[in-house]
């Protein structure tokens, strides 16, 4: 996990972490405004899995959510990915979200 205020109110640019993060504690991003990327070496699967609590969440800040080397700006939720943990893309813009059918 990425402890509570980690990163809190730091001045880094870009950020790089893969599926080995399953939570993130609170706060540990807050005030980050000067991150610009969120590069992240899972799937877009491991990345739905992340337990986010309140104010953890890189993408809130970012412009840009880089997922293995491709900037996500449409979204498209991989078959057989059944829940997305609460907080995941919150404040990321989206051009679009496709959901799968299940």
């Amino acid at each position: 996990s990425i402890p509570a205020e980690a990163f809190s109110g730091s001045a880094i640019e870009t950020i790089e972490f893969g599926p080995s993060i399953v939570r993130i504690e609170e706060g540990a991003f807050d005030n980050c405004v000067d991150l610009i990327n969120v590069n992240y070496t899972g799937t877009i699967a491991d990345w739905c899995n992340i337990v986010f609590d309140r104010g953890s969440n890189p993408l809130s800040y970012a412009e840009n959510f880089i997922v293995g080397g491709e900037r996500i700006s449409d979204l498209i939720i991989p078959e057989g990915v059944e829940i997305i943990n609460g907080l995941a893309f919150y404040g990321y813009r989206l051009n679009s979200l496709t959901l799968p059918a299940n």
